[in-house]
């Protein structure tokens, strides 16, 4: 019961890929001073690691896009403890 699944795994692997890829991005945009705000890159970023996530359920587990709402509201306590900082982090 230790151990991570292969799925678990894989989407570990993601993630760091993704917020390597993001930092390393972010770091090169900004040495030439961008004629755009910080944080419209970062909803960027969150959007698009919000249609990837919605991609990796609709075409690698093979789950409608209200499986997601289904698991949200069925794990509320949960969601809601991730929300609130997921809620400040944007606010910042």
């Amino acid at each position: 019961s230790g151990t991570i699944s292969g799925m678990g795994l894989r989407v570990l692997i993601l993630l760091a890929v993704q917020n390597c890829s993001k930092n390393l991005l972010m770091r090169y945009v900004m040495k030439s001073k961008p004629e755009f705000l910080t944080s419209a890159a970062v909803i960027g970023v969150e959007l698009l690691k919000l249609v990837f996530s919605a991609a990796y359920i609709l075409l690698v587990d093979k789950k409608p896009l209200t499986s997601i709402v289904t698991f949200l509201r069925e794990d509320r306590r949960n969601s809601l403890l991730l929300a609130v900082p997921a809620a400040a982090y944007s606010l910042q």
